[in-house]
């Protein structure tokens, strides 16, 4: 199957999705068409990742869509989304709560964006215990 008979494909099943006719061989259609996108896909940059049962305790659902979302685009690989998945599994049992999308945010720029080659937890977890204590001095005022 070559690119223009894909689009032929394609054009063919708009068609009978417009007019909601279908056909037995439209079926089959459907499968080549599914089977040749699955084949032709670079399984290099694919990376099927879902939460663990510890992650769904620590992680919320928002902060993990939000890394899966930087691996899909490409800002980060697959090692460092690991690491930054470990170091919020971590980072939870210390602060005793979940880890939030602004959270992992902040921990991705700190990583992203230091310059520095290796991040430690002790930063990390300074980071929030800092912003904690700056977040109960403004509600003192």
């Amino acid at each position: 199957m070559n690119d223009h008979s894909v689009k032929k494909l394609f054009d063919h099943l708009v068609s009978l999705r417009d007019s909601g006719k279908r056909t037995a061989g439209d079926d089959e259609a459907i499968r080549d068409l599914i089977d040749y996108l699955i084949e032709s896909r670079d399984d290099s940059s694919v990376y099927l990742r879902t939460m663990s049962p510890e992650e769904r305790q620590h992680i919320t659902n928002e902060a993990f869509g939000y890394m899966v979302n930087l691996q899909y685009l490409g800002s980060v690989d697959r090692f460092t989304f690991e690491k930054i998945m470990n170091l919020c599994l971590t980072l939870s049992g210390i602060i005793n709560r979940r880890v939030s999308r602004t959270m992992v945010e902040q921990i991705v720029n700190l990583i992203l964006f230091s310059g520095l080659d290796e991040i430690s937890m002790r930063d990390i977890v300074e980071m929030f215990i800092r912003e904690d204590a700056d977040a109960d001095m403004s509600t003192i005022q």
